[in-house]
C-alpha cells in the first residue's frame, strides 16, 4: 500500500481562552493485494482511492473552570457518493484546582478495513482494503467519561470509561462470488465496545513511573450468510483482540548519579481465538489425495467464533542503564532482559488430526531475550 498525503492546518488564538484550527487533507492511496497458491493466482485486488476532507476545531474557556472544544470534519471518499460529516465535542470542568472532570462525543468515520481471516492461527500483519464501491464507510460513536486527580507534585490518578457504537462494520465474506470478488470480498455489520481505565503516575523520591489497569470488551454482529438472522455461534462474536483484562506497569529507580534501574511488567487476558472442536475427512484444490483415497486428508470442525482465549499473558522485563561518557561523547549504555522470568506465553494452537485421537501442541512467544544498546548525542 502505498499512501501521499498532502496537509494543512491553520491556527488563530484570539485570547488564552479562545482559539481556532483549520485545516484539510488530501490522500491519495495505491492499494494492491494478491494470493497465490503453488504459483497460481487465487486473489488480486487492486484500487486507487482518495479522500478529501476539511475539519475545524475550537477551544473556548468563557470560565476559569470550565473549558469546551468543538469541532467537525467534513469527508469524501470517491467511492461513496455522500459527504460525510462528523462532529465532535469535549467539555471539561475543574470544580476544585486538584480535580478535572471530562465528557466527550464524537462520530468518527473510517473508509479502510482488515481482511485478515478471524480463524486463522498466526496473524502477523493486517491486511487493508478499501470499502466496497458504494459502500457505507465504517462508523462509530464514541461516548467518554473521565476524571483525573492531582494528588501532590508527580503523582496523579486518572480514571476513564468509554462506550462506543460501530454503526457499520466490515469482515470478509466466507461467500465470495469468484466472478465479482472486489463487490463481494467483504459483508458489513455493528459492534459495540465498552471499557474502562484507570492510570496512577507516581513519584516517590528515586522512584517513578506509572502503573495502569484497563478492562474492556469489543463484540461484532455481523451477518455472514445474509440470511436476516443472527446466528449466535457464529455471527455474533468477540473481535480477535478482545482482552477483557489487562494490567500494565513501567516503573524506573535512581540508584545514583550513574545508574537507573527499570522495570515493566504486563499481565492480561489471553488473546481470542476459534477452537477446533473435531475434525472431518475433505478433499479439495489444496489437499491432493488420489483416485483410491480422494479423502486423504482431515479438516477442522470448528467452535464458536472466537469462542476461547489462549492462557494469560504475563511478561517482566528489567533494564540497567549507565551515564557513560565514550571518545568524548556523552552517552547510555543500556542492558535489557526481556522476559526475565522466561515465561511460557502461548502465541498459537496447532491441532495434529493425524494422531488418534487428535493431538494439540502449543507454541510459545519469544524466551528470555538479552539486549544491549549505546545511545549516545553528538
Amino acid at each position: 500500500m502505498e499512501d501521499v498525503s498532502l496537509e494543512q492546518s491553520l491556527t488563530y488564538v484570539y485570547s488564552e481562552d479562545l482559539w481556532f484550527k483549520l485545516g484539510w487533507q488530501y490522500k491519495n492511496l495505491n492499494m494492491d493485494y494478491k494470493e497465490s497458491f503453488i504459483g497460481l493466482e487465487r486473489v488480486r485486488l487492486a484500487s486507487k482511492p482518495h479522500i478529501k476532507s476539511i475539519y475545524l476545531s475550537s477551544i473556548i474557556s468563557p470560565l476559569h473552570l470550565f473549558s469546551m472544544s468543538i469541532g467537525s470534519r467534513f469527508s469524501k471518499y470517491s467511492a461513496y457518493s455522500d459527504l460525510l460529516f462528523d462532529p465532535r465535542i469535549a467539555i471539561k470542568y475543574n470544580p476544585f484546582s486538584d480535580l478535572a472532570l471530562k465528557v466527550s462525543w464524537g462520530k468518527f468515520s473510517q473508509f479502510l478495513y482488515t481482511i485478515n481471516q478471524e480463524e486463522e492461527l498466526l496473524r502477523i500483519v493486517d491486511f487493508w482494503q478499501p470499502i466496497p464501491d458504494g459502500g457505507e464507510p465504517q462508523q462509530a460513536d464514541h461516548y467518554i467519561v473521565g476524571a483525573e486527580y492531582w494528588i501532590s507534585n508527580g503523582n496523579t490518578l486518572s480514571i476513564e470509561t468509554y462506550y462506543k457504537k460501530y454503526h457499520h462494520l466490515y469482515d470478509l465474506n466466507p461467500l465470495i462470488d469468484p466472478a465479482d470478488i472486489t463487490n463481494t470480498i467483504a459483508v458489513s455489520g455493528t459492534g459495540r465496545a465498552y471499557g474502562i481505565e484507570l492510570l496512577y503516575r507516581l513519584r516517590f523520591n528515586k522512584l517513578s513511573g506509572w502503573i495502569g489497569y484497563a478492562h474492556s470488551d469489543f463484540r461484532r454482529e455481523i451477518d455472514f450468510n445474509s440470511d436476516g438472522i443472527i446466528w449466535e455461534e457464529r455471527e455474533k462474536y468477540p473481535a480477535k483482540y478482545n482482552k477483557p483484562h489487562s494490567f500494565m506497569s513501567v516503573l524506573s529507580y535512581h540508584l545514583n548519579e550513574k545508574y537507573d534501574l527499570g522495570f515493566s511488567s504486563v499481565f492480561e487476558s489471553g488473546q481470542t481465538y476459534t477452537t477446533v472442536i473435531g475434525k472431518v475427512h475433505q478433499a479439495g484444490q489444496q489437499n491432493f489425495g488420489s483416485l483410491e483415497k480422494p479423502y486423504n486428508y482431515f479438516g477442522n470442525i470448528y467452535g464458536q467464533r472466537n469462542g476461547a482465549s489462549y492462557p494469560n499473558y504475563f511478561r517482566l522485563d528489567v533494564n540497567i542503564m549507565r551515564e557513560t561518557k565514550i571518545f568524548g561523547l556523552k552517552g547510555k549504555l543500556k542492558i535489557q532482559i526481556i522476559n526475565i522470568l522466561n515465561y511460557y506465553n502461548v502465541l498459537l494452537y496447532n491441532w495434529n488430526h493425524n494422531a488418534s485421537p487428535s493431538e494439540v501442541e502449543a507454541y510459545s512467544m519469544f524466551p528470555r531475550v538479552i539486549t544491549f544498546g549505546w545511545e549516545f548525542k553528538i
